[in-house]
């Protein structure tokens, strides 16, 4: 059949490699674990990967139909050995774990098999009504029996306005392009660890290296690991709508989305009792959390003739994390986290009130009035006010975020191309939560210095000195500070060599090329970099030559 198409792919790996890291008695500190060690690692893999795949492509008319079925089969296996030595007679002996006095050694395999069917149909009647469907079934390895497939799909369809006869025949010249879309769909994640459903044994207990105790002549093992064969495949819903437009022959396009991504039963490890022996148990988190937002994407052509060229974009986003369902929640470990309907990412806060003028102390407002007010109160998100005085609510997700850039361009053969972001959220004020006094080196900034308490009566902006911490303003309100900012990220140049001094030494082109990153920043924030707090980014600076023959 002509519209029938049909292939196969196949893949396949193996990879060996051997390692070693050693440290001789005579590279150590004599006062301090002044032994020889020496880690040998070895590990081995290989794995399979078949994709057949059936493509069918019929045209009716102005109708495009077009139908595929493909497959998945993938298999891996790791096979690692490490073997840890210690206190050898001599450093000249390190190589070999043989003359070592104590030897352990650990060894991790894996296998890993994933198998899907994937089905997709599209229609197209005249390129202005687009319908995509999508369907699929995914199995794994690492789910136990019963929970080992998963089914998902998505749909979208798609309206392209511009078009239209009668959107053509309306003479719109300034309207150029006019597109409606909305998508949804339902996603799989088998993000989990391996052999995570079963039942795990050692003669070595977790965190420990020694082999247990033989009893009685007999080995040892214990249990390393809690086991739930329930959890399954996790998964994601996302609706999408969005619109895109191009004016004056597209020089000018924009495109607004907006999106409803919900997550639910998601992987993770969920906090069990100490009693149960283990801190955790992989499962299906009972929380379904809904990430809400729009985005607006703009682009422009704005000069565009044989010598000169200039053309600039635009993105901007904003979004929000809402919990919108959790099972049980009040009688689970996380009913003081969060609230149904609130921000995944608001916490309770106390109100910081000011240094105190008696004592040079942080002072907190006493909200529930029982005459007490500590610092550094955390620890949960949603505190009880009866007892706690934390009830200044923060939003720490950014209000908004985005970025923006413009290429120029001279001739086709030398252009200059910027970018830029940018963002609008609070960040910890580290500089308000410094407190000095202590047998520590730290730096001491100018504005500490000349502002902070010293006698009873100080009206200060910061506490006064102490070898105790109480300057701290952690757990509070005044810990974040404004971090609003605007960088220039990437900022590059390039140029094409002339042709005719590439064609004397028979290339087909030639290019030079300057690039940067982290060029500048413009921020709210006083204290150095708000990106990475008190350590500044690293600006890069490449040069590049490239030829083609």
């Amino acid at each position: 059949m002509k519209d029938l198409t049909a292939g196969v792919r196949v893949n396949g790996e193996f990879f060996y490699n051997k390692n070693g890291n050693y440290l001789p008695k005579a590279g150590k500190d004599p006062l301090f674990y002044a032994m020889s060690m020496a880690i040998y690692g070895t590990g081995s893999g290989k794995s399979l990967l078949v994709q057949p795949k059936i493509n069918y492509v019929k045209l009716f008319g102005g109708a495009r139909v077009s139908a595929s079925l493909a497959a998945d089969y993938s298999y891996s296996d790791q096979d690692n050995t490490m073997i840890l030595a210690l206190m050898f007679a001599n450093d000249n002996l390190i190589r070999s774990y043989s003359n070592a006095q104590l030897v352990q050694n650990t060894n991790n395999l894996a296998q890993l098999k994933m198998a899907s069917v994937l089905a997709t149909v599209s229609f197209d009647w005249q390129r202005k009504y687009i319908v995509n469907l999508n369907g699929r079934r995914d199995g794994s390895s690492r789910f136990g029996e019963g929970t080992r497939y998963g089914n998902f799909g998505s749909a979208g369809a798609s309206w392209i306005i511009s078009n239209e006869d009668w959107f053509k025949g309306a003479n719109i010249d300034w309207l150029s392009f006019a597109q409606l879309r909305s998508s949804y769909g339902v996603m799989g994640n088998a993000n989990v660890g391996d052999y995570q459903y079963l039942s795990r044994w050692s003669n070595v207990s977790v965190g420990g290296l020694d082999k247990l105790q033989d009893y009685d002549d007999q080995s040892i093992y214990t249990l390393i690991q809690p086991v739930n064969q329930q959890y399954s495949w996790s998964s994601a819903s996302k609706f999408e709508v969005g619109a895109r437009v191009g004016l004056f022959s597209s020089k000018l396009n924009m495109e607004g989305n907006f999106y409803i991504n919900k997550d639910g039963k998601q992987l993770t490890d969920i906090t069990t009792p100490v009693f149960t022996g283990f801190p955790s148990v992989t499962g299906n988190w009972p929380a379904v959390i809904r990430n809400k937002g729009v985005e607006l994407i703009m682009d422009a052509t704005i000069l565009n003739s044989p010598a000169w060229g200039l053309s600039a974009r635009f993105q901007i986003s904003r979004n929000k994390n809402t919990l919108v369902a959790f099972e049980g929640l009040e009688d689970s470990p996380y009913r003081d986290m969060y609230r149904i309907g609130a921000s995944v990412t608001s916490k309770a806060f106390l109100h910081y009130i000011g240094i105190n003028p008696l004592t040079g102390r942080p002072a907190f407002e006493d909200y529930n009035g029982d005459g007490s007010a500590p610092a550094n109160a955390g620890g949960v998100n949603y505190p009880d006010l009866g007892l706690n005085d934390q009830y200044k609510m923060i939003d720490l997700n950014p209000k908004y975020f985005g970025g923006l850039g413009f290429r120029v361009d001279f001739k086709r053969v030398l252009s200059l191309d910027a970018q830029f972001s940018f963002e609008n959220a609070l960040v910890a004020d580290e500089l308000n939560n410094t407190g000095y006094g202590g047998l520590t080196n730290m730096i001491l900034y100018d504005d500490i210095q000349n502002r902070h308490w010293k006698q009873p009566g100080d009206k200060a902006l910061y506490s006064k000195y102490s070898t105790i911490n109480n300057g701290g303003v952690f757990g509070s309100d005044a810990y974040y500070a404004k971090g609003a900012y605007v960088s220039l990220d990437n900022l590059s140049l390039s140029y094409l060599l002339p042709a005719a001094w590439i064609k004397r030494i028979g290339m087909k082109q030639g290019a030079f090329g300057i690039n940067s990153s982290k060029i500048f920043k413009l921020t709210q924030y006083r204290l150095n970099d708000i990106e990475l707090g008190r350590v500044p980014q690293i600006r890069r600076i490449a040069a590049n030559l490239r030829f083609s023959f």
